[in-house]
């Protein structure tokens, strides 16, 4: 049995992705106020600075996580520097809205790339070290509705989404 004043993620090492703003900051700075040790990655080196100013428990890692050999360097960098892995957040991600008569290879790929193969990398990366930690993996994602594909087919208002209320 634990104590109830238990810190749950004492002593545990978290890598979040997307660390720089909105859900990516959110969860860096909680998983740290619950005692983990965090590294908040992201492209922009600014506002990961300003996430880090939010809790002396988290260090940040500015890289693009699309680019060659980031998951490596991400995973690499948390272990070097706590030596263990206990939970990867997968948070970044992007969508484009836009007409579909207005996409292309290249847009349709970049998402790609940062949704799925990035992801997908870093829990490759990640695993032996996930593993060793009994750790996990959380993959976050964002939802939204198809309407700006065909806005001029849209005759309802959009769906909304249920309330946990």
């Amino acid at each position: 049995m634990t104590s109830s004043t238990a810190i749950p993620f004492a002593d545990r090492v978290a890598v979040v992705t997307g660390a720089g703003s909105g859900m990516g900051r959110a969860t860096a700075v909680a998983l740290a106020e619950a005692g983990a040790r965090v590294l908040g990655v992201g492209r922009r080196k600014e506002v990961l600075e300003e996430t880090a100013r939010a809790h002396p428990g988290i260090a940040v890692l500015p890289l693009d996580i699309v680019e060659e050999g980031a998951a490596e360097e991400v995973v690499a960098t948390a272990v070097e520097r706590w030596g263990r892995l206990d939970l990867l957040v997968n948070n970044a991600g992007s969508t484009a809205v836009m007409p579909l008569a207005e996409t292309d290879r290249s847009v349709i790929g970049r998402l790609f790339e940062l949704n799925v193969t990035a992801p997908s990398l870093l829990a490759h990366a990640a695993l032996p070290h996930l593993r060793a930690t009994s750790g996990s993996i959380v993959r976050t994602c964002r939802v939204r509705t198809a309407t700006a594909l065909f806005p001029e087919e849209r005759t309802t208002p959009p769906p909304r989404a249920p309330s946990n209320s």
